[in-house]
């Protein structure tokens, strides 16, 4: 059976060191500044989600929505409630 393309992408992404990891640091990093980053959110809890690690996944997108709709309410796009 021929090897797949994530099998081969797999050790890079998933390693210690490896993108996962310099994509989450990137991430903190951006969500240490103190703004309310939701695509940092976002992105840290695709990283969470690709890990395993699914409540933490869960969390990170509710934070990232509550942001948005902040964004949404402040523009007036959305009602605030």
């Amino acid at each position: 059976m021929p090897e797949s393309r994530f099998s081969r992408l797999a050790p890079g992404l998933l390693a210690p060191g490896g993108v996962l990891d310099k994509a989450e640091c990137a991430a903190q990093r951006a969500l240490a500044a103190g703004v309310r980053n939701g695509q940092a959110l976002w992105r840290l809890g695709d990283i969470h989600r690709m890990q395993g690690n699914l409540d933490a996944a869960r969390d990170l997108y509710r934070r990232d929505l509550a942001v948005l709709l902040d964004e949404l309410q402040a523009v007036g796009l959305v009602e605030r409630s």
